[in-house]
């Protein structure tokens, strides 16, 4: 949805108001970036794909597909933390880290993944 703005230039001659010069400019609202949603397989000790990339300002939901036992994700930066999935605003651009919040065995300090917020 927009707003319609009428601008004109009027030059005043000997009492006589004539036109010099109509513009039209159309002032438009932005749409808010696109939401995104991310399926995330995770099996002991990793993430596939282990590394996401969305733009800042973007509705993240990050869905967690468990292919051998429980898994979770937590991801620090942005306060979010899920079982099942996550749902956040990246508002705010960087290289971020995420990992497992289930205890799943002896590599699960090792189950991380990146996400970059362009």
């Amino acid at each position: 949805m927009g707003a319609f703005y009428y601008f004109e230039n009027i030059w005043q001659n000997n009492s006589t108001a004539t036109v010099q010069n109509k513009t039209a400019v159309k002032s438009e609202t932005l749409p808010e970036p696109a939401s995104v949603e991310i399926k995330l397989d995770a099996k002991r000790y990793f993430y596939s794909p282990s590394s996401i990339t969305v733009k800042k300002g973007q509705r993240v939901k990050i869905t967690i597909n468990n292919i051998d036992t429980d898994h979770g994700i937590d991801v620090p930066d942005f306060r979010v933390s899920g079982k099942d999935s996550v749902e956040f605003v990246a508002n705010k651009k960087g290289l971020f880290i995420f990992r497992c919040i289930v205890n799943c065995g002896e590599g699960h300090m090792e189950m991380i993944g990146t996400l970059t917020v362009t």
